[in-house]
């Protein structure tokens, strides 16, 4: 049923429809989902929740759903439907065996354990694969390893599920890179005395660092064994590729985040105008690094600014690979509550 405005209706109410005039009665239903979607609302996964509602019991309901949503059961969602006070979810959540996850900026979501822990096995293989396809790749980027192992999860739900394996040791992280624990590169003695000789051109310029050629040049070395000895060392988290052939050291990214979350944090946003003029850059290449940081996650884009999303999730990762590396080349690797149904429509029976 769709309707012209939020009504007070919630799961299990009992409604009568009538016609335009309200003299003739066409059906009578209960309401299953007073905050049903707009859209998709034939499709298996909708009709299996719309089952689960269905069922006798909230616990029953509650039960059902875990076991059938790969993306677990929003808690919200279903404490509102069913006109649940706090204290009465909570119980109710203690009864069903459910692992309980805080989403950021979504709030809390349940999963069947089962399928919790089936969903961690498949980025776990999903690692494992990718390690014995390229072993002399340190890992994958968190959005590349959400692709390959669960596509149908929501990103924000990805990464709570990735922080429960980095806090289980059961995943680690090097820079921008996650892999298994026991999956590890090292340098080699010829790319150790490279690297000594490339690390102060970038550090020289930080924040306008060399393309590979220009290095290749200034060594006289071969510019597509710099290009692969940058790489390298980018997967062991002391550079950032910022754009094709030109890479960024560490601390030059952790101090350009700080400037970047500085800027923003005066106005909620900051310009490529504003970015170029605190870090003494041209324009192409300031807006080139807010567009790094926008693909980062670390901001995004509204219109000609820019606005931090998570001012921790960059330097935290940087603090992370630092700590990692230590100096070493070498990665391991009663009344009722007035919650109105959704302007979107009821689904009944």
């Amino acid at each position: 049923i769709v309707l012209d405005r939020p009504i007070g209706a919630l799961r299990g109410d009992r409604l009568i429809l009538r016609d335009q005039s309200a003299q003739q009665t066409l059906a009578g239903g209960v309401v299953l989902d007073p905050f049903a979607p707009a859209r998709k609302v034939r499709t298996p996964a909708r009709l299996a929740v719309l089952a689960a509602l269905e069922r006798p019991t909230m616990f029953d309901a509650l039960q059902q759903l875990l076991n059938d949503a790969p993306a677990g059961v929003d808690l919200s969602w279903f404490a509102r439907s069913f006109n649940l006070r706090a204290k009465a979810a909570e119980t109710l959540y203690r009864e069903i065996p459910m692992v309980v996850v805080n989403v950021a900026g979504a709030g809390r979501f349940g999963f069947a354990p089962l399928r919790w822990e089936t969903t961690q096995q498949e980025v776990l293989a999903a690692l494992a694969a990718e390690h014995a396809r390229a072993p002399e790749v340190l890992g994958l980027e968190g959005r590349r390893l959400r692709r390959l192992a669960t596509p149908d999860l929501p990103w924000e739900m990805f990464t709570a599920l990735i922080d429960q394996l980095l806090a289980g040791q059961r995943v680690a992280r090097h820079g921008p890179w996650l892999h298994l624990p026991q999956h590890r590169i090292t340098l080699t003695g010829a790319e150790e005395k490279l690297w000594r000789a490339v690390a102060p051109l970038l550090q020289a310029t930080p924040f306008q660092p060399p393309w590979v050629r220009d290095i290749a040049r200034t060594l006289t070395a071969p510019e597509p064994q710099v290009r692969s000895l940058l790489q390298r060392v980018t997967m062991l988290g002391d550079t950032y590729e910022v754009m094709h052939d030109r890479f960024f050291t560490r601390e030059a990214i952790a101090e350009l985040a700080r400037v970047v979350s500085e800027l923003a944090a005066e106005k909620g946003e900051v310009t490529a105008s504003e970015f170029r003029d605190h870090i003494g850059t041209g324009r192409k290449i300031a807006i080139r690094i807010l567009e790094y940081f926008d693909k980062t996650g670390f901001s995004r884009r509204v219109g000609d600014a820019h606005r931090v999303r998570d001012p921790t999730l960059l330097v935290e990762r940087i603090k992370e690979s630092a700590d990692t590396d230590s100096g070493r080349r070498e990665a391991q690797v009663s009344g009722r509550d007035s919650h109105p149904g959704g302007a979107n429509g009821l689904q009944i029976r």
